[in-house]
């Protein structure tokens, strides 16, 4: 498994690494290797007008599971970009964290018309919320 956190960073700070993920996202089955990629919004993924990053869009498209959160901004590029229905839209529009109870996703496996989409929710009892929070006042 390659796992990245935080792309935003990797394609600003370290460009040539793309190539890399790109490769090992697109041809990573045939060896039994998974890429996980994981940001906080999908223009960490495809870029802005002003700076695109020219395989986002790819590996989004290319993606066998997409874990969709909470979005902040408009988000209507991912929809398009991924064929997203205005189901998948209404879910996305609709999750409902409540911290320290739960987090909410769209979670979608496989792409076209053989996808299958699901709403998920991550509950964690008393003791994993203290095992697992970053927040200091969860603690």
């Amino acid at each position: 498994m390659l796992a990245f956190d935080e792309v935003w960073e990797i394609v600003r700070e370290y460009p040539r690494i793309l190539q890399v993920i790109e490769r090992a996202a697109r041809t990573g089955g045939k060896e039994n290797t998974v890429t996980m990629l994981a940001s906080d919004a999908y223009e960490d993924f495809t870029g802005t007008a002003k700076n695109p990053n020219p395989i986002g869009v790819s590996l989004a498209n290319t993606a066998g599971v997409k874990i969709i959160g909470k979005q902040a901004s408009d988000f209507s590029l991912l929809i398009n970009d991924t064929r997203l229905s205005n189901s998948a839209r209404r879910c996305i529009e609709g999750i409902r964290n409540i911290p320290g109870q739960h987090a909410q996703f769209l979670a979608v496996f496989g792409a076209g018309q053989d996808a299958t989409v699901e709403m998920l929710q991550i509950d964690l009892s008393p003791t994993e919320l203290w095992t697992y929070t970053t927040n200091p006042d969860e603690r």
